[in-house]
């Protein structure tokens, strides 16, 4: 569960950084 939890953090992570760098 807590592997899975960070992979989704760095998912939305990636996503925001994607977001503000477009």
């Amino acid at each position: 569960v807590e592997s899975l939890g960070r992979e989704t953090l760095l998912y939305l992570e990636g996503g925001a950084l994607r977001t503000v760098d477009s």
